[in-house]
């Protein structure tokens, strides 16, 4: 099979947070096929590395789940993370001042996201799980992080 969407219903512990609703995705296993060597001396020395097995290692279905969640008057929180280890704990309704305001707002936190690798391997994918969302909210404004030491 291939990726299952499914709209979730709103808890009411998440309504009084400001979500106002959730889809969620769930990805089929899979696992990174090795390459190919060229012969069994350079395969030994790939695999003597502990990331490396990790990294073909089979995807737990923890790291195969994920969620588009809308809030009203949301707060976003530059202290999460991004991927299955994040947090809808720092992304709530919030009234307050705030240093920016936006009407729509989709935070695309990866690590260096800003940089061209790291968007294709972690920005994108999260632009085409919004795919259908963003198409139908065009003026969403996207967040991306930027750390950089040489550009404070």
């Amino acid at each position: 099979g291939g990726v299952k969407v499914h709209a979730v219903e709103v808890s009411p512990v998440d309504k009084a947070k400001g979500v106002t609703s959730i889809t969620s995705f769930e990805y089929p296993t899979f696992h990174i096929e090795p390459p190919l060597f060229v012969d069994e001396t350079h395969r030994a020395l790939m695999f003597k590395i502990k990331a490396n097995v990790a990294t073909m290692a089979p995807r737990l279905p923890t790291q195969l789940r994920g969620e588009v969640r809308i809030l009203s008057h949301g707060w976003y929180s530059p202290s999460d993370g991004c991927g299955y280890r994040s947090t809808y704990e720092k992304h709530v309704a919030k009234k307050g001042n705030a240093s920016r305001h936006f009407d729509q707002l989709c935070p695309l936190h990866v690590p260096d996201g800003h940089s061209f690798q790291h968007f294709v391997d972690g920005s994108l994918p999260k632009l085409v799980q919004a795919y259908d969302i963003l198409r139908a909210n065009p003026k969403v404004v996207f967040l991306v992080v930027f750390k950089d030491k040489k550009f404070p």
